[in-house]
């Protein structure tokens, strides 16, 4: 049956035309994620396009929004917590292929996961990527384009390739 219901989602659903947070698109859409993710939240939306690898890792807190085309890719766990809003195509890695510098080849070396926990009321800017075992902190501003690698600290504003501290929301 899961598999059914990920293949009806996969070719209709996550497709439906419209991104408005309160449409019937968007509402099916978070009707899925509440039936496949570990939790999800009330009032959470679901917009066009995103894509969601083993969702049974994904947890999202109240008044949160996936955004457009957004990718997360739960190979270990992703928790996102409430009020967080996201800009379009924004990814998110839990897990990353090791590296053997004997060989200089990725194949067949294994892997290395890590959580990423996403705090509340934080905004993440368009095409943003966040790497396995961040924690980005409560109210944080992570600037569009940019690339997390390192945990980003509570109410800061961060941005570029790799994401760095530009100023504290309290200054």
């Amino acid at each position: 049956m899961f598999r059914l219901l990920l293949l009806a989602y996969a070719l209709f659903v996550v497709w439906l035309p419209g991104s408005n947070v309160n449409g019937v698109s968007c509402r099916l859409r978070g009707l899925f994620f509440k039936h496949w993710s570990k939790s999800f939240g009330k009032g959470s939306v679901v917009l066009k396009g995103v894509e969601v690898s083993n969702p049974k890792n994904l947890s999202v807190g109240e008044q949160s929004g996936l955004g457009l085309n957004a990718y997360l890719s739960c190979v270990d766990e992703v928790t996102i917590g409430d009020r967080v809003l996201m800009g379009p195509d924004v990814m998110i890695f839990t897990a990353d292929h090791n590296w053997c510098n004997v060989d200089k080849t990725y194949f067949n070396k294994g892997m290395t996961r890590a959580a990423v926990i996403i705090e509340d009321d934080v905004w993440i800017g368009a095409r943003v990527i966040i790497l396995k075992g961040v924690t980005i902190g409560k109210g944080a501003t992570i600037a569009a384009g940019s690339v997390v690698t390192k945990n980003v600290q509570s109410m800061a504003i961060v941005g570029g390739v790799p994401a760095k501290f530009i100023k504290s929301k309290s200054s």
